[in-house]
């Protein structure tokens, strides 16, 4: 199977690229725009910068795209090159007959629709310009499917890694190393995070799935967690793996916060669900959070 990814070096994308380098019988296509900070080799990995894509669709008899290339940004001329990017991809796909395109979407386009668990026909409540642009390229890849190409988009939950500093639990992981101590307000919002091993594992497993129905699958954990049921695990979490008392101070409050996703849809297609538990996401975090503070 020939597969083209773009978007290489990115999170997501350097770990599809690390795993679909041990899959047999897999040629993958990698594009970036910094092709100099990919580090990972195999015999089945070939890099290109992104002005070469149609290029090697054409000569290259692509089966799969996995088009993974989108700014992070909440700048719209950004989010317009990733859009104008991504139909150009879509184009290619179609003019030379790619079989599929899987196009990582996001759960931010449910916003905060308060209507739980949200499935694929839920209402979008698209509040950032980031979940507009996301939800536009659902909206042109339909456009672009076709007999030849099927075009799916992957509505993904909010990824955690070790370097993805910005996430939440890794703030407070790295709060609670300072600080011996979490502050936590309201208590009940919602978080479902995936991690980055398994959302890349999750979508080679797609691409190799027989898709017998729908465009849109939503792709997340199969339970959400409290922010006070997660701070109690960091604290836990710390004190076992370092000898570390973290008190939990917790202020109650009304507020709000929706996130809980559906992804049934995604399990049944795949025969796959998440292998990796929240808890041991947390701990290799709070390693390496601990590792680069010595």
């Amino acid at each position: 199977m020939k597969i083209l990814l773009t978007g290489a070096s990115g999170m997501l994308g350097t770990e599809i690229t690390n795993q679909l380098i041990n899959e047999p019988n897999v040629e993958l296509y990698a594009f970036t725009s910094r092709i100099d900070s990919i580090k990972t080799t195999g015999d089945n990995l070939f890099l290109h910068r992104n002005e070469d894509l149609e290029k090697i669709v054409k000569e290259k008899s692509i089966n799969c795209i996995i088009h993974c290339s989108f700014s992070r940004s909440m700048l719209v001329d950004d989010l317009e090159d990733s859009l104008f990017f991504g139909e150009n991809v879509l184009k290619t796909a179609v003019k030379y007959n790619v079989q599929q395109v899987i196009n990582v979407s996001s759960r931010s386009i449910y916003g905060q629709n308060k209507n739980i668990p949200w499935n694929e026909m839920s209402n979008v409540d698209l509040n950032t310009p980031y979940a507009t642009a996301k939800y536009k390229s659902e909206e042109i890849g339909k456009k672009f499917n076709c007999e030849k190409t099927r075009v799916f988009s992957l509505r993904l939950a909010g990824l955690l890694s070790e370097e993805f500093s910005q996430r939440l639990p890794n703030k407070m992981i790295k709060y609670g190393l300072k600080n011996r101590k979490l502050r936590v307000v309201g208590g009940e919002q919602q978080f479902s995070y995936l991690d980055i091993k398994d959302a890349a594992n999750g979508i080679i497993k797609f691409a190799f799935s027989n898709k017998e129905y729908g465009q849109i699958f939503n792709f997340g954990p199969e339970k959400y967690f409290t922010i006070l049921e997660m701070s109690k695990m960091i604290a836990c979490t710390l004190s076992e793996m370092m000898k570390i008392d973290i008190e939990v101070e917790h202020v109650k409050s009304e507020i709000q916060l929706y996130d809980n996703m559906d992804s049934n849809r995604f399990y049944d297609v795949t025969q796959w669900h998440p292998q990796i538990e929240l808890k041991d996401t947390i701990k290799r975090i709070a390693n390496y959070i601990y590792e680069e503070e010595q």
